[in-house]
């Protein structure tokens, strides 16, 4: 049995924790921070655009799972992120604050609107690309690259996955 002194300053201790952890909960999180439960209803998807200066359209290979998007080295592409009417936490503009590759040796995404990112090929390989967005709600949910011609068929669920494939 502890001295009364002693199990005294172990319940101050307790308290103070408590309290520290408490107010720590309710703190505002700087910058993106890890994505809260992923509610479904937007994706991100490369576009198809045949007469952009500077980019190319990638051929997604649909026989392998994941699908693979194939880019040779120097290739630029682009994706888009855009929200599927009627499904949870819709918005008109979406506001995509995070891009990132699996692999950052592979393929440089960087963004060139709050919805849209430029995908540059920088040497062989594969890379995931993910997008964290910031929801109404103030939360945060992760959405993977996925195959567009898919748009329209999944509801609210998530398109098929499509992974980045660079060669040389």
């Amino acid at each position: 049995m502890q001295p009364r002194r002693a199990r005294g300053r172990h319940l101050i201790l307790f308290c103070m924790f408590s309290v520290a952890l408490a107010s720590c909960q309710d703190a505002p999180v700087a910058g993106p921070a890890a994505p809260s439960a992923s509610p479904l209803g937007w994706f991100v998807f490369p576009v198809s655009c045949g007469n952009c200066p500077g980019l190319t359209d990638v051929k997604i290979d649909r026989t392998v799972v994941p699908f693979r998007a194939s880019m040779r080295v120097g290739d630029q592409t682009s994706l888009r992120a855009a929200a599927t009417n009627g499904c949870s936490d819709y918005q008109d503009e979406l506001d995509v604050v995070l891009w990132l590759a699996s692999d950052p040796n592979v393929i440089r995404v960087e963004a060139s609107s709050p919805e849209s990112a430029i995908v540059t090929a920088l040497a062989p390989g594969s890379s995931r690309i993910t997008a964290r967005r910031r929801l109404p709600s103030g939360l945060f949910s992760e959405a993977s690259v996925g195959d567009g011609s898919a748009i329209g068929t999944t509801g609210c669920s998530a398109l098929p996955e499509v992974v980045f494939a660079v060669s040389g």
